[in-house]
């Protein structure tokens, strides 16, 4: 069953100003895949200001987004169960009058979409009804825990979208890697990225001197006898960025399905390791508008830490 959402009008405020017009229809037009969004403005059916704009533009007042009647699959119009909810408002690691920054699990995904009738987004909207205008301020990959920044309107938002985009906010990683890093230190990986669908029939990052600029670095923490245990620090946020990024290292993030290494995944499967170990461990900002300087440390979930101790005890030996 699908049920028809009528054509409808947006009027660009001052706060919503300074916002991609995909990130803006993707918190407007809830239970539309990304993928017909943008096939929507690919096809000139999204106007602004009655004239066609692509997916990178930044809205401006008083802008006029005219969308066209669609169609929504009854599906999403499931609402978030209480143990959901009563989940996700236990894992809150800060909380003020402007944001909340949250302990995302993995295998949870940060908003719904094709197969995926509500995520944290949804599930946080229900645990605080009071906030119409709550949104995510950043996303992590649907296997990355860790601290995940939410806005609870749009001032605050366009203020935080403006610090990612200058790149100020510092945003470290855990991660485990397969392989051995040897004497060599910290590695910086600035190689940029691009989406290739046509290929994989699926989202997949690749690296492309036509891509977006892309910049990690890896700092180790702690060698094993196979792995290494890293802290990544990235200025920038693509999809999949340290993921991809790892594998250029030849060192592919452990428990990584699409960009990893099978043999090395079964071993580490055998001490336990069930996910993708990549973990977002902290996140700091400064906003003199507001007064606010932030910074928000989330420790390595048990069960991450129980693959280390494995993987100690079996150096041991």
């Amino acid at each position: 069953m699908r049920s028809k959402i009528p054509a409808k009008t947006y009027h660009i405020e001052d706060v919503q100003a300074g916002q991609r017009i995909d990130n803006f229809l993707l918190q407007q037009l809830k239970g539309l895949p990304r993928s017909r969004i943008y096939h929507l403005l690919r096809k000139k059916r999204i106007k602004v200001n009655h004239k066609k704009a692509k997916a990178c533009y930044r809205l401006e007042s008083g802008d006029k987004i005219d969308v066209p009647a669609w169609s929504k699959p009854e599906s999403f119009h499931k609402l978030p169960s209480t143990s959901d909810c009563d989940f996700l408002a236990n894992r809150i690691l800060f909380e003020d009058e402007h944001l909340i920054v949250i302990d995302k699990p993995a295998g949870m995904a940060v908003h719904k979409g094709t197969g995926v009738p509500y995520g944290v987004i949804e599930i946080m909207k229900a645990v605080y009804p009071q906030y119409e205008n709550l949104s995510l301020a950043h996303r992590l990959d649907r296997g990355t825990s860790g601290c995940l920044l939410l806005a609870k309107n749009y001032t605050i938002l366009s203020n935080l979208h403006d610090l990612f985009r200058r790149h100020a906010i510092d945003k470290h990683y855990q991660a485990l890697l397969c392989g051995v890093w040897g004497e060599k230190g910290a590695q910086r990986v600035q190689q940029p990225l691009l989406r290739d669908r046509i290929s994989t029939g699926e989202d997949s990052i690749c690296i492309d001197q036509e891509g977006k600029v892309a910049d990690t670095q890896f700092i180790p923490l702690q060698c094993y006898q196979n792995t290494t245990l890293v802290d990544v620090i990235t200025t920038t946020g693509r999809m999949h960025q340290i993921r991809v990024h790892a594998r250029y290292l030849g060192m592919p993030v452990a428990g990584d399905l699409k960009y990893g290494d099978k043999i090395k995944n079964a071993d580490l499967r055998k001490l336990g390791l069930k996910r993708l170990f990549l973990h977002a461990s902290h996140i700091g900002f400064t906003l003199p508008h507001f007064g606010m300087t932030l910074n928000v440390n989330c420790s390595l979930p048990n069960h991450l830490n129980s693959v280390l101790d494995h993987l100690k005890l079996k150096e041991g030996k």
